[in-house]
């Protein structure tokens, strides 16, 4: 499956491919670079810079001040067969979320950010958690706290098959 990338400005930055053959995916993961076989050039873009799918649903996001953040493209093409004009899911191009894309969502005004992200790294985020909301340790975990310092309130929500298995509401304790 071929993916174009867009910049919020609806330019086309990159190229990636979600594998489907079980060799790439375990030898190079799911989502990669998308490389042109007979050129041999490598469509590659900072993700790190991006949030698929923001060019699509800007409008929306913008309106409901919300934005859904999946993991992976696949999950936000699925969303817009879902929600048509009403979509304000992005992408993050895997579980890490930057600073930039923190501060480029405030700027957007986004007031709730809702985590949808798999299964499998549930239990990794809930560790973090752990780290934040445990009153008697004193250590914050840096990502978490990171959006908390930028005034958006948090939710995750964690997919098991095509639906949700439950969310957890975060809020800052201090």
């Amino acid at each position: 499956i071929i993916i174009p990338c867009k910049d919020m400005y609806g330019n086309l930055i990159g190229i990636r491919q979600r594998n489907l053959d079980e060799y790439a995916i375990e030898n190079y993961g799911k989502y990669t670079v998308y490389t042109d076989l007979l050129s041999n050039i490598m469509y590659k873009f900072p993700s790190s810079k991006v949030l698929y799918g923001l060019y699509e649903n800007l409008e929306k996001i913008q309106e409901c001040r919300q934005v859904i953040l999946f993991e992976g493209e696949k999950s936000v093409l699925k969303s817009k067969t879902l929600f048509g004009d009403n979509d304000i899911s992005v992408a993050s191009f895997g579980c890490n979320l930057s600073q930039y894309h923190l501060e480029l969502l405030k700027s957007l005004g986004v007031e709730t950010l809702i985590f949808m992200y798999d299964r499998e790294i549930e239990e990794r985020i809930l560790k973090k958690m752990e780290k934040v909301y445990n009153p008697r340790n004193k250590y914050v975990s840096k990502s978490f706290h990171l959006y908390f310092s930028y005034g958006i309130r948090i939710f995750l929500m964690f997919l098991a098959s095509c639906s949700f298995s439950y969310y957890h509401s975060i809020k800052e304790t201090s």
